[in-house]
């Protein structure tokens, strides 16, 4: 719990410090312009550590895009290297599998510049099942899952990101019979490539350029 704690409580600093440099407040439901949505798919490989080793997940995610700053939608990431063996005093050995997938919910600053910063949180529900290899014995375990996020996008192209993110995933919700009810609690590494829309609807340019030709009228 006390890593969840320092993870939530960096975000919350990165997002004020956003705020406050800021030239101007920006709202997502901004009357002086025309909201423009948009969306994205994603594919994402995420590294995080199980039972003292690294482990690696696979998956991905789709979002509603709003005026380049906000999304919401969902996601789903299965461990697909376990496989890996671990032994306890109750069992000689046994091995998982988890997945879980559920809402995706997260903000965009600066995204007119070539890197800028997202911060996002994942959201669901998911399965843990392990196999011990005596008796054979086998449990699963639905699971409640929160992982926090800090990410950097670049702007490949206007349908096209590269972004990479350091989070941690928080796990609850195990039966008492689980070995180890922290053994998915872990720090995360992803890094993923997004194909959507991340540039100006033309709406929004030609409002745009219309304002700078005013400001030069008055100069």
């Amino acid at each position: 719990m006390r890593n969840l704690y320092i993870i939530l409580s960096l975000l919350f600093c990165i997002v004020t410090q956003s705020n406050l440099q800021a030239q101007e407040k920006q709202y997502i439901l901004d009357g002086s312009k025309k909201l423009q949505v948009s969306g994205f798919i994603s594919i994402i490989e995420e590294f995080s550590s199980y039972d003292s080793q690294v482990a690696l997940s696979s998956g991905g995610s789709f979002g509603i895009l709003f005026n380049q700053n906000f999304y919401f939608g969902g996601y789903g990431l299965g461990m697909v290297n376990p496989g890996i063996n671990l032994r306890n005093d109750d069992f000689d050995s046994f091995s998982s599998d988890f997945g879980h997938g559920g809402l995706l919910v997260g903000g965009v600053f600066n995204t007119e510049k070539a890197i800028h910063f997202d911060v996002n949180t994942k959201i669901g529900f998911g399965g843990y099942r392990y196999n011990g290899d005596l008796n054979n014995f086998e449990d699963y375990d639905a699971v409640f899952v929160i992982n926090p996020e800090a990410a950097v996008e670049a702007n490949i192209a206007k349908f096209l990101k590269a972004k990479v993110g350091v989070g941690y995933r928080y796990v609850t919700g195990f039966n008492d019979t689980t070995p180890n009810e922290n053994i998915l609690n872990s720090v995360t590494g992803s890094i993923g490539i997004m194909f959507g829309w991340f540039g100006q609807s033309k709406s929004n340019r030609i409002k745009q350029e219309e304002q700078i030709d005013a400001d030069q009228i008055r100069l």
